[in-house]
C-alpha cells in the first residue's frame, strides 16, 4: 500500500470531447469502415493530473512488490 499527500493546484483544462462527423452520421446503417478509412490506434488516452498521479503510484507499488507477490 502506498499513500502520498497531494496539494491541489489550479484545475487543468479537460480534454475536448469527440465530435461525430457528418459522414458517419449520414451512413449509420452501413457496416464496416468508410472508403478511404485507415486503421487508427484507439489506445491513445489523455490522462488528467489525478490519473497521472495514480499511475505513478501504481508503478511504484508494482516495482516494490516485483517478485514478492504473484498476480
Amino acid at each position: 500500500m502506498l499513500m502520498e499527500q497531494v496539494v491541489r493546484g489550479e484545475p487543468s483544462t479537460s480534454p475536448k470531447k469527440a465530435t461525430v462527423s457528418k459522414t458517419s452520421a449520414t451512413k449509420g446503417n452501413q457496416p464496416g469502415h468508410p472508403k478511404g478509412s485507415k486503421h487508427r490506434n484507439k489506445t491513445e488516452v489523455v490522462l488528467n493530473d489525478t490519473l497521472k498521479h495514480i499511475q505513478s503510484m501504481l508503478k511504484t507499488v508494482l516495482a516494490a512488490t516485483d517478485g514478492f507477490i504473484e498476480i
